[in-house]
């Protein structure tokens, strides 16, 4: 499969998800703010927990977090999520040689929990921006399926 066909593909198949366009929007939201935290081994799990919790669509949430926390991106979101904690707390550590979870757990709880809140604090602003962008995309989308089959 080429790229653009293999892109179409996935963009078709976000395009036909099924749910209200808030359900879809608050589940990408969920996605990417948990893809943007570094609690990789977790993500899943917090993502299913959290859109049954808020009734949201769950493939929406697991699409979102796939957007924004891939091989590609963690490294980033680790580096960042550290200088942000790092800013928001008054713990005094320095970065282990590695950025794998069991040199971050041998950091200590300092560490992880650094990362934790520079990760939350990460989150929040694209998952704001992303819901109300999805919103506004499927709500759109939905209306032109509508006019469209009315015709």
């Amino acid at each position: 499969m080429t790229l653009k066909r293999t892109l179409r593909y996935y963009y078709l198949r976000i395009k036909n998800l099924k749910g209200n366009p808030r359900s879809i929007a608050s589940g990408m939201a969920i996605g990417v703010f948990i893809g943007l935290t570094p609690t990789i081994p977790f993500h899943t799990v917090m993502i299913l927990l959290a859109t049954s919790l808020l009734s949201s669509s769950r493939i929406a949430g697991i699409i979102g977090a796939t957007l924004v926390s891939n091989p590609v991106t963690i490294p980033i979101h680790y580096y960042l999520a550290y200088y942000l904690g790092k800013w928001v707390t008054a713990f005094k550590i320095s970065l282990p040689a590695t950025y794998s979870i069991i040199d971050i757990a041998r950091a200590g709880w300092e560490l992880a929990l650094t990362m934790l809140f520079g990760g939350v604090i990460l989150g929040i602003i694209p998952a704001v921006i992303t819901y109300f962008l999805t919103l506004y995309i499927f709500k759109y989308l939905r209306t032109k399926r509508r006019a469209r089959r009315s015709i």
